[in-house]
């Protein structure tokens, strides 16, 4: 796999041990009810080159022009100047050289954000997060605080690029030796929910306790995501446990239950990762490999210290960031389409995974990002694109 580096927040600085590719196919920029979510700004730009008579149109905005070959102009014409109305610009594309007029086509420019994942992340805060301890950034601290860090750095990253959720297994004020996780879930996913998330959870320097009822938190977060699921909108889950399942606490909370749900996720299309906190015993390592092999992602990821589990964590939620942009609307020549990504523009490529650039994924209402051109969205999380005319 290879290595990438990874922004830090919190002063904190070291090398991200994963980098992913283009994403799960995911679609961006909806549109429900007349609801423009996805596309920030629309602007129009062209000439008008139709016979005498015609009349000339300009720019939606202030910036367009154009020229016109009619005689006087009238509102809602050119004046002959140069000047446009603010009547939409169009091309005759049919009629160049053969002095009659041919199809009109609009020029259009926008831009397009990639759709935001909904990520639930469900947090072990048994008493082993708070006895145990390890290495984190140069320091000796508990798991919980090194976790408790470590959400710090993932939302505060990604909160403008997905839509975060957390559940605790136990609860937040779970005594030692209980059995329940938070119900309802404890942080519902929301835009921008970073720092409602890291105020939900135990701070720095706060006791944790508890057993390790990793199937109830599991059902929560299933749940929540049931509940909230739109179409196209990808959705994961995160798990994070620093020991096995706590069968005593009775289910759904067995091996098997947990395989059986993350299974029926993975089948609704919404992924379960599950990194381990030091999996030192091979019970444990067999249990989260087998609710990685069910959710979806192959196996799991041990960290076996703090600086590990900042990476890991980090490449998992970059991964899962979408590289999708479905449309508001189709071109009129698709083959004049450009898609501008973090200053630079992209070519449309044959072979999405071993090319960058970009191609049609559902033509002509859903471009997918390859290669350098899909980190280039990640980075940013907007698109810039043009459906341009053929001009005569």
């Amino acid at each position: 796999m290879d290595m990438r580096k990874i922004g830090r927040t919190l002063g904190l600085s070291c090398v991200a041990a994963f980098a992913f590719g283009c994403g799960d196919g995911s679609s961006s920029g909806r549109t429900a009810g007349g609801d423009t979510t996805g596309v920030t700004s629309i602007t129009s730009a062209g000439t008008e080159t139709s016979g005498a008579g015609s009349t000339g149109t300009g720019g939606s905005t202030a910036t367009s022009q154009g020229s016109d070959s009619a005689g006087s102009g009238t509102a809602g014409e050119s004046t002959g100047t140069g000047q446009t109305s603010a009547m939409p610009p169009k091309f005759d594309v049919g009629g160049a050289g053969s002095g009659t007029e041919g199809t009109v086509c609009d020029e259009v420019m926008f831009q397009a954000m990639a759709q935001r994942p909904d990520i639930v992340l469900v947090l072990d805060k048994s008493g082993s997060m708070d006895f145990n301890t390890w290495q984190f950034m140069g320091q000796t601290m508990n798991r919980w605080d090194s976790l408790y860090l470590t959400v710090q750095s993932v939302v505060t990253q990604f909160d403008d690029k997905a839509d975060f959720g957390a559940e605790l297994f136990p609860r937040r004020n779970a005594s030692v030796g209980e059995c329940n996780a938070d119900n309802p879930i404890t942080v519902p996913v929301a835009p921008m929910s970073g720092q409602l998330i890291l105020s939900s959870i135990p701070q720095l320097g706060e006791s944790v306790a508890g057993n390790t009822p990793m199937g109830e938190g599991i059902a929560v977060a299933k749940a929540h995501l049931e509940s909230i699921v739109q179409p196209n909108k990808p959705q994961a889950v995160i798990l994070v446990a620093d020991g096995g399942v706590s069968t005593s606490c009775g289910s759904p909370n067995s091996s098997a239950e947990i395989v059986n749900m993350v299974s029926q996720m993975a089948a609704a299309g919404v992924p379960t990762y599950a990194v381990g906190i030091d999996a030192d015993t091979q019970s444990l390592q067999d249990q989260l490999n087998a609710i990685a092999a069910a959710g979806g992602t192959g196996q799991f990821y041990n960290a076996q210290d703090g600086n590990a589990l900042l990476m890991m964590m980090e490449g998992i939620v970059e991964g899962v960031l979408s590289c999708t942009l479905e449309l508001e609307m189709e071109p009129e020549y698709p083959g004049f389409t450009k898609v501008n990504v973090g200053g630079m523009e992209w070519p449309q490529v044959n072979d999405c995974n071993t090319e960058h650039g970009w191609i049609w994924s559902v033509p002509y209402t859903e471009i997918t990002l390859c290669g350098d051109a899909c980190q280039a969205l990640k980075d940013t999380g907007t698109a810039d694109l043009e459906f341009l005319c053929p001009q005569g």
